[in-house]
């Protein structure tokens, strides 16, 4: 009896694990993976409606994104001229004109670029007229996906940058709506497991000194689980 009871208790553990791992996979899987770090500011679209906004990316890149020297002629690929820029570097993005410029065959829009340093450096490219900004609008109700053509947007002041999983922890959405992305399933499966935990914790023998320390422990276990639980899916 006591290696079956130490054995229940040794799979459960392990069941806690791996439920704990599916949902966060099924939390990642269910809506487009987003960007390690959370690049925030505001956006002020075409029709000159402004929004804050996170998680800002430009076809999903928030580094190492492309753009280029404006050519003098028709004729040249600008990818001879490139420039990689980080969003983290910038202060500001703004289309030069809603004109699209064509080069070798494909087009391009005009923006300029300010960065972040001191002196707010103001810097003109051009970029391929097929990237777009995708980002999320805040709101209470849970973050908005959004996804413009530069041709819808008048400006984009970045404003911060942070890790992910440090905006997630101080952002107010945290016990809002990210909860909302792991399924009834998980919750009650993993319900149940802290359940079966601490029945078979029950059973063991008192008797032995040891054992009973093992049981006040583990029991002390269960009520963490339990209102851990209960703060992050209540």
């Amino acid at each position: 009896m006591k290696r079956t009871v130490m054995g229940d208790i040794f799979f459960s553990g392990i069941a806690l694990v791996f439920f704990a791992q599916f949902s966060g996979q099924n939390s990642s899987t269910s809506a487009p993976e987003k960007p390690t770090i959370n690049v925030s500011g505001s956006l002020i679209d075409s029709s000159d409606q402004k929004y804050s906004v996170e998680n800002i990316t430009i076809s999903g890149r928030y580094t190492d994104i492309p753009v280029y020297q404006k050519p003098k002629t028709a004729d040249v690929n600008p990818d001879i001229n490139t420039t990689k820029i980080d969003l983290r570097e910038v202060s500001e993005i703004r289309l030069v004109a809603p004109a699209i410029l064509k080069f070798n065959n494909r087009d391009y829009l005009e923006i300029e670029i300010v960065s972040n340093d001191a002196k707010r450096t103001k810097n003109a490219y051009i970029i391929d007229r097929t990237k777009r900004l995708q980002c999320d609008e805040v709101n209470e109700a849970g973050p908005i996906e959004k996804e413009l053509s530069f041709l819808a947007v008048k400006s984009l002041e970045i404003k911060k940058s942070r890790p992910r999983d440090e905006a997630m922890c101080e952002s107010k959405k945290y016990n809002g709506s990210d909860k909302n992305m792991v399924t009834d399933v998980v919750i009650t499966k993993t319900k149940a497991l802290i359940d079966q935990l601490e029945d078979t914790t029950k059973q063991i023998s008192k008797e032995d000194p040891k054992e009973a320390a093992v049981q006040t422990q583990l029991m002390h276990v269960v009520e963490e689980l339990k209102n851990t639980l209960k703060s992050w899916f209540a």
